[in-house]
């Protein structure tokens, strides 16, 4: 298991935390909000900026193109290689929650496993998923 996910394992990453003490109680539960178009603009923007390889996968990518799907994060399909990821650790740890700081030096998070999506919980919900196969001829 890669160090950064022991690291946050237990721990309040944003997601349906069982207590934090913001939540004003020992019960309350945190959660991320539905991502909007200009968490989008923001996560392309800071993904272009670092020459991230990737693409707009999911609902976002099929409301672009005028097809109304109901989303509440943002799916991108990222190029899985250790210099790319370094690359989308990097830019995506200046979300506003600093959720992906914690991976920044660390091993490639896809480290080979190229079947499994990673879904970072910052202030909206993101899953980054290793590729995506390609269809047609």
């Amino acid at each position: 298991m890669l160090s950064w996910w022991r690291k946050w394992l237990g721990k309040d990453a944003g997601r349906a935390s069982e207590s934090s003490p913001d939540a004003g109680g020992d019960n309350d539960l945190e959660y991320t909000r539905p991502a909007t178009w200009q968490d989008v603009i923001t996560t392309v923007r800071l993904l272009n900026r670092a020459g991230v390889r990737y693409i707009l996968v999911g609902g976002y990518a099929l409301a672009a193109h005028g097809y109304v799907r109901m989303t509440t994060d943002i799916d991108i399909a990222v190029a899985p290689d250790p210099g790319n990821s370094a690359r989308w650790v990097a830019a995506l740890a200046e979300l506003p929650d600093g959720v992906c700081a914690a991976m920044a030096g660390e091993a490639d998070p896809f480290d080979g496993d190229h079947l499994h999506a990673i879904r970072l919980n910052d202030s909206f919900t993101m899953d980054l998923l290793p590729g995506v196969r390609r269809l047609g001829g």
